[in-house]
């Protein structure tokens, strides 16, 4: 009768772990404000440059993103269009936000980082509406 109770037991505490995650650490950063993202060209991604504006309310990040259509061929002050909705989290001293495109840019781009010494840096990683997807790195600085 003891190994029939310890198999159930057994079977309960694997499925418990196995769909369990992480709990999110007390966020140590606040990243809400307006950032001009420069993201360094990944291998069929050119340059570009986004303006993300974001709200972070514990550990929830929402917000606004905005994209330049040419960032080679201009200069700062940029004219920026409508990309789409951000939505991300932070934990401790991590972000991480995807923007989901709309109508002529479907797709998202995803940066997962942290905050060094006023800027947000990391890594991006893109997925376009047309198939194709992309990584590389990013740093972003406060809009004044």
């Amino acid at each position: 009768m003891k190994q029939l109770l310890l198999l159930p037991a057994l079977a309960l505490g694997l499925s418990a772990c196995a769909g369990s995650t992480p709990p999110l650490a007390a966020p140590t950063i606040n990243v809400s404000g307006t950032w001009v993202a420069t993201l360094a060209p990944g291998a069929t991604f050119p340059q570009q440059v986004f303006r993300f504006t974001l709200t972070q309310r514990g550990h929830v990040l929402s917000g606004q993103a905005e994209i330049v259509l040419d960032p080679a061929g201009a200069a700062p002050p940029y004219t920026y269009d409508a990309f789409g909705q951000v939505s991300g989290i932070v934990s401790g001293d991590r972000f991480n936000f995807t923007a989901r495109g709309t109508g002529d840019f479907a797709g998202s781009v995803t940066l997962s980082g942290t905050v060094v010494e006023n800027k947000l840096t990391g890594t991006w990683v893109g997925f376009g509406g047309q198939g194709w997807s992309d990584t590389g790195s990013f740093s972003a600085i406060p809009q004044d």
